[in-house]
């Protein structure tokens, strides 16, 4: 289990958290006696909404779910209710390991991610369709307001955006001539899913399978050489010891 230091701000709450995650499942972390859980830092969820009195919970939540007309059938169906926190600000640091290429020294440094969840407005695309028995529902849009990586007094920002592949690629090619990153993402050994992936990934490891892994350099190869491997889930920022730059194969997702 790894454990992400936090600050969690809303109109009710000022104060520091622990976020967790096992692999391959949610981040989770409680306030107040009460558990949220997601795959992402913007959509935390109630854990057993059944157990709490909605109005005399100290969050803003997000309701959605309940009875739904399915046209084809003609029918109204019920389906559970969903609750998912809202207007809340939080930052968190997430430790990296950079490498300084003059003297390929090790070097500990961190991730920096502040998200602000805001109420919509006519100007915000909302691709996704929410509705609460029957009504059309509207959550709240997310902010990335800081995505840097700190290597001690040096800060190096990030595109801002909750898609880490798309954020660590961003610092790497700025950093490339003197740092690299040192993570999954950056790693021979890892790949997304071609069947797609959160914005906090859960990126495949292939380090039990490495020969197999090297054969593959795009989807078609991907398919044929390890869709049926067992693989361990990781997120983009972590690291182990069968680290090793990406330089040898392309695999699905590409170079870094």
């Amino acid at each position: 289990m790894i454990t992400y230091k936090a600050h969690y701000k809303d109109e009710f709450h000022d104060l520091d958290i622990d976020i967790t995650h096992d692999k391959g499942k949610a981040l989770i972390f409680t306030i107040d006696g009460v558990r949220f859980k997601g795959a992402n830092f913007n959509d935390f969820e109630l854990e057993e909404p059944e157990k709490y009195s909605m109005d005399d919970l100290p969050f803003r939540l997000f309701k959605e779910g309940g009875k739904i007309y399915h046209e084809k059938l003609g029918i109204e169906l019920d389906s559970e209710y969903f609750y998912t926190l809202q207007r809340y600000s939080l930052e968190l640091t997430i430790p990296v390991t950079v490498i300084r290429i003059s003297d390929s020294r090790n070097m500990d440094a961190f991730i920096r991610l502040k998200v602000k969840l805001r109420e919509r407005n006519e100007n915000d695309r909302n691709n996704i369709i929410y509705r609460c028995d029957g009504v059309r529902v509207f959550p709240d849009a997310s902010d990335v307001e800081d995505f840097s990586l700190h290597i001690g007094d040096e800060i190096i920002n990030g595109q801002k955006t909750l898609y880490f592949e798309d954020a660590l690629k961003s610092i790497n090619s700025q950093i490339k001539d003197t740092y690299e990153l040192k993570c999954c993402l950056t790693c021979q050994y890892s790949d997304y899913s071609p069947y797609g992936n959160d914005g906090f990934g859960y990126m495949l490891c292939y380090r039990d399978h490495k020969d197999e892994y090297l054969k593959v350099n795009d989807k078609d190869s991907f398919f044929e050489y390890v869709a049926d491997l067992d693989f361990e889930f990781e997120y983009e920022t972590n690291l182990c010891k069968e680290f090793a730059p990406r330089i040898l194969c392309e695999g699905y997702r590409g170079y870094v």
